[in-house]
């Protein structure tokens, strides 16, 4: 197998748990995964021009899967999600945010 189908063929998008205790129902465990360069591209154009409104949902929305990194939200679950207790979906929001590298180096922008 040559370099480029090693490479397209690669499907495993990294995830890790997160505790959403407050659903139960849903085994008080979630993921949040690795977007793919697509859906990260369509994240950012969403907040766009500083349109950051409801900012932790759609970043729950855009990286929740389940154990086997099946998404289980789609883009416009976002508004609903932010209708919900903000304990679990900011805990997804910031686990996604640290998984995509959303974010880093804001920091060393803020101190120069």
């Amino acid at each position: 197998m040559d370099l480029k189908q090693i490479i397209l063929g690669s499907r495993d998008l990294p995830k890790e748990a997160v505790p959403t205790p407050e659903w139960a129902e849903a085994d008080g465990e979630l993921f949040a995964r690795t977007m793919t360069a697509r859906e990260r591209v369509a994240l950012q154009l969403s907040m766009q021009g500083g349109r950051i409104e409801n900012y932790w949902a759609k970043l729950a929305a855009a990286g929740t899967c389940d154990s086997e990194g099946k998404r289980v939200f789609e883009d416009a679950d976002a508004d609903a999600l932010g209708e919900l207790d903000c304990r679990p979906i900011e805990r997804l929001g910031k686990a996604v945010e640290r998984l995509n590298g959303i974010g880093a180096g804001e920091e060393e922008v803020r101190k120069n």
